[in-house]
């Protein structure tokens, strides 16, 4: 497989356990499955397209890489807005 793929399959593993409750995936239904997976979402699509087009319009936005924008920018939101994550 390679070291940089064996590393991203550990990794990958590794973050299932947040998405898991009493050893069964959260539902999408529940307050804190919704919470979890749209937080995710909402991740992803900061890192994607939010936080680029960002930089493409705000020059000293090109500081902060997309990764590390969205983790904080979604961070902040689950705080501020008390979002029930596991």
């Amino acid at each position: 497989v390679g070291f940089v793929n064996g590393l991203a399959i550990v990794m990958f593993k590794a973050q299932l356990t947040h998405f898991q409750s009493a050893g069964k995936f959260l539902s999408a239904f529940t307050p804190e499955g919704a919470a979890t997976y749209g937080c995710t979402l909402l991740t992803m699509a900061l890192v994607r397209f939010g936080i680029p087009k960002l930089q493409e319009k705000v020059n000293a936005a090109k500081a902060v890489p997309p990764t590390l924008g969205g983790v904080v920018l979604t961070s902040i939101m689950a705080r501020v807005f008390k979002w029930p994550l596991k």
